[in-house]
């Protein structure tokens, strides 16, 4: 993947539909970001920056094109700069979706069958939801088993969630409201998620072909977008990308890469593999991937 600008990953999300990693950032830039699970070093994007606090939890709905994502705030007075936000998955129509009466939200997770979003708040210690129109907020649960929840997962009849402070594992049922604890591991705790294929449903405009775009391909309602890496642009035609002449370009490449002909490197087992990761074609030139295949 990548290790270089991670100042302090605090969220991971996948768009199983596209096939990208969006993530949140709360270092010295606070950023929302993306990147292609294949390949993410070469098509990692900065989708938002600034105006953040501290961005935590973040969820997407690749079937209607939308991200969330909680920001906590450490102001104990005011409780309502603690916020959940979002925005269409390419970063544009940016708003707040939920604020006032919330001060550290952290863990988020969806329920698209019923629309509807939960979220953790370790300053009340109480579990929230609301659809995603905006309506029917409503506390879930606030017993006595929330001492600093941080993770937080639906799945069918059920929201399990991390404690951080003391390492605990629950279960809460979201129609008796029992509640039972799974396990203790050592403290502290951070992220949950529950897998399950079912929960993996729908389709957009990213499914074909990465929708025709060459690097990111980013679910917006109803439609789609493509995208560039930060040290490229997108071309006219609206789908390809092409390297920006404005960035400084390595010129000495590491023993395990290869040399691309615009200077740029990548990854020596991208070469002669289908795809054009040197985005000028001289990865996959019939000529060396011959001689490549002869080796």
């Amino acid at each position: 993947m990548f290790f270089t600008d991670l100042d302090n990953v605090e969220g991971i999300a996948v768009d199983w539909i596209g096939n990208n990693l969006y993530w949140t950032n709360d270092g010295h830039r606070k950023t929302i970001n993306v990147a292609r699970l294949e390949k993410a070093s070469q098509s990692r994007k900065t989708l938002l920056e600034g105006e953040m606090s501290h961005p935590r939890g973040i969820v997407v709905d690749p079937v209607n094109g939308w991200m969330y994502w909680t920001d906590w705030e450490e102001d104990e007075i005011d409780d309502s700069v603690g916020r959940i936000e979002k925005a269409w998955m390419d970063g544009f129509n940016r708003q707040i979706f939920v604020t006032s009466k919330m001060l550290w939200p952290n863990g988020l997770t969806l329920d698209f069958h019923t629309n509807t979003l939960y979220w953790c708040d370790a300053y009340y210690d109480h579990i929230e939801k609301v659809f995603l129109n905006g309506t029917h907020r409503k506390i879930v649960y606030s017993g006595k088993e929330l001492n600093h929840p941080f993770g937080l997962s639906h799945h069918g009849n059920y929201v399990f969630w991390t404690d951080y402070m003391n390492g605990s594992i629950f279960q809460l049922d979201l129609i008796t409201s029992e509640v039972t604890l799974l396990r203790r591991e050592r403290p502290p705790l951070f992220g949950l998620q529950i897998y399950d294929p079912r929960k993996q449903q729908g389709d957009n405009m990213c499914r074909v072909n990465n929708g025709g775009c060459s690097t990111l391909c980013l679910a917006i309602p109803g439609g789609r977008v493509c995208a560039c890496a930060d040290n490229q642009l997108l071309d006219e035609n609206g789908t390809t990308c092409t390297f920006n002449p404005g960035e400084i370009l390595p010129h000495i490449c590491k023993a395990d890469e290869f040399r691309c002909r615009n200077r740029h490197c990548i990854q020596a087992r991208w070469k002669c593999d289908g795809d054009d990761d040197c985005l000028d074609g001289s990865d996959e030139d019939s000529v060396n991937c011959c001689m490549f295949a002869f080796k």
